[in-house]
């Protein structure tokens, strides 16, 4: 291609952005006004995304010349500068520069997520677990190991647990002089399947044996006297009371297997210990053992409910139906397909024919044969080999559905009041449209509050509609964008994933609107102390976001210190999608 044809392409390119700007002059006009060149700026991108242009990229580069492939806040500027070097004496004005569109996405930034970390430009977030395990002392290391927010999951506890877990972050902040802010995540219209028939109070103790059967580690379980029932076994307070060390508890488990528990009192409480895996089901009787006479019996309280399961095979049916009444295991010899339910009913009347339906974070995948009135009959198409089993409270995905479904719902709006009157930062699950941010930029003007709002990208829908979700995002400060990496993955592909969150970074760049790198990140490290190497690599290209978050585990503040790390490291090789050209670490 001739410099002169390049020249008339790129002129091509400059008239479709500025057709583009001219026919959105409303969006403009609506717009906050702190916002409109961003606004502009992204309208500019689209129009240049529009078409397939990696063509003028190569021929751009081949000439030596700044390519496209860097211009995301600053569109037009740039093309501008481009077409001067090819002797275009023309030019459409634009105050949007570089300098100009990193000024912006910064002030965005701190507007949002508040004052910039010392060391990094990138932030940490924290999901927080129960206010009993997040303390004051466990915030307070938190907070050293480099964390800036704090998320609170609103499907998850309820206002005095939310209130327990602020409190004892500001407590925190006073001590260490540290600065954090508050995000509440609002739990959205999320699709789980309902519960199935059958489950029981059951305590499983496993032990550990080598490769020759032989014994590693016993089976160790709390005992206590909550009748209410916990995590261990439980017995009334005056049976607690008699147990001493080296006591012995006999009983028969579920399979009728003689098992023997060992007494050992510990610091942290009251254990048995066990050397044989057992089952024990609720009421069962034990006998109290001390120097080889009886001496006490009595029977277990509550134990925790294991649910029942679905085994779902390659080929079989399955019948997904509206609302949360128990699901039933096939009946094969009557014929009888294996029933689940939806707990969002307005789903099912949404699902039409030869549509995909996800199960288990995808685990299972099913094609939609028949629908029927407030059910839907799918065939199994992917799932383990030897069956994968399927229970109530697991995530349900419709990549192929138009749902039609709110974003907000009516325990969301509840949920509100509290968000709105007590965190930083309000976030949005499951972000459809541009519908579902015009109700929460109401309900926040509606609360008298300048709060930012994080718009959750999890769906297919969402991706698609993200221009229009931004148009709509930029009528009110501060907002910004979440890649929930899980719930996406399974919509759109865990093979189209990467591409997915790169365009996702492209786009909010080119609205200066700040991006949260969220889901697994680190999540071996946090929940084992171990990390994996692809999660190291993982964490390192998370460096291209403004935020990266971390979800709870035993070993979380291990995982902030080694993530703050890498991003201070990274930092000086790469921002955005540009690499810095630091010295190398090698010899030459």
């Amino acid at each position: 291609m001739s410099q002169t044809a390049l020249r008339d392409r790129l002129k091509k390119l400059r008239t479709a952005m500025v057709e583009a700007e001219n026919a959105r002059q409303e969006f403009l006009l609506h717009a906050h006004p702190q916002n409109r060149e961003s606004l502009r700026n992204l309208i500019h991108y689209l129009a240049m995304r529009r078409d397939d242009i990696h063509e003028l990229q190569l021929q751009l580069a081949a000439l030596g010349l700044s390519s496209l492939g860097r211009s995301e806040g600053f569109v037009l500027d740039n093309l501008n500068r481009v077409l001067q070097y090819l002797g275009d004496s023309e030019s459409v004005a634009t105050t949007l520069t570089w300098a100009e569109a990193e000024k912006l996405l910064h002030r965005n930034t701190r507007s949002l997520l508040g004052k910039r970390p010392a060391t990094r430009h990138v932030y940490i977030m924290i999901t927080a677990p129960s206010a009993n395990e997040a303390d004051v002392g466990w915030m307070s290391d938190c907070l050293r190991a480099g964390m800036n927010i704090l998320r609170i999951n609103c499907a998850h506890g309820d206002e005095a647990e939310w209130s327990a877990l602020i409190a004892n972050l500001r407590t925190a902040q006073t001590q260490t002089g540290c600065n954090c802010r508050v995000l509440m995540d609002i739990a959205g219209p999320k699709l789980r399947t309902g519960p199935v028939h059958g489950g029981a109070e059951v305590l499983r103790l496993r032990v550990k044996r080598d490769v020759f059967g032989r014994l590693n580690e016993p089976a160790r379980v709390a005992i206590g006297a909550n009748e209410k029932g916990a995590t261990g076994l439980n017995f009334p307070a005056a049976f607690v009371a008699q147990l001493k060390d080296a006591d012995s508890l006999h009983f028969r488990d579920s399979r009728g297997k003689k098992r023997r528990l060992t007494i050992s009192r510990r610091a942290d409480g009251l254990y048995g210990i066990c050397e044989a895996s057992a089952y024990i089901l609720k009421h069962t009787l034990f006998s109290l053992h001390r120097h080889g006479h009886v001496v006490g019996e009595c029977e277990c309280g509550t134990l925790p409910f294991v649910p029942a399961a679905l085994t779902l095979q390659q080929g079989d049916e399955l019948v997904l139906f509206a609302g949360e009444s128990e699901g039933f295991p096939a009946d094969t010899a009557a014929g009888i397909a294996a029933r689940i339910g939806c707990t969002v009913p307005e789903a099912i009347a949404a699902i039409k024919p030869g549509e995909r339906v996800l199960f288990d974070d995808g685990k299972i995948a099913a094609q939609v044969v028949e629908c029927g009135r407030g059910e839907v009959r799918l065939q199994i198409k992917n799932a383990r080999v030897g069956g994968s089993r399927l229970r109530g409270e697991k995530g349900i995905n419709l990549p192929d559905t138009k749902l039609g479904i709110p974003a907000i719902t009516e325990k969301d709006y509840q949920d509100l009041k509290f968000v709105l009157a007590h965190a930083d930062i309000v976030g949005a699950s499951f972000i459809h449209s541009a519908a579902d941010v015009r109700s929460l930029q109401q309900a926040i003007r509606e609360s008298g509050r300048e709060i930012g709002l994080i718009l959750k990208i999890e769906t297919q829908a969402g991706f698609q509609n993200l221009p229009a979700i931004l148009l709509q995002a930029l009528e009110q400060n501060p907002a910004g964008v979440m890649i929930a990496r899980g719930d996406l993955a399974v919509e759109v592909g865990f093979e189209r994933l990467a591409e997915i969150q790169e365009e996702i970074l492209w786009v909010c760049e080119a609205a200066h609107v700040p991006v949260i790198w969220a889901t697994q990140v680190l999540e071996g490290l946090a929940q084992t102390g171990q990390p994996s190497r692809a999660e190291i690599t993982d964490a390192a290209m998370s460096v291209r976001a403004e935020c990266v978050m971390l979800n709870k585990g035993p070993h979380i503040h291990e995982a902030v210190r080694l993530l703050a790390d890498i991003l201070e490291k990274m930092e000086k090789h790469q921002y955005k999608k540009r690499n810095l050209f630091r010295s190398l670490s090698i010899s030459y």
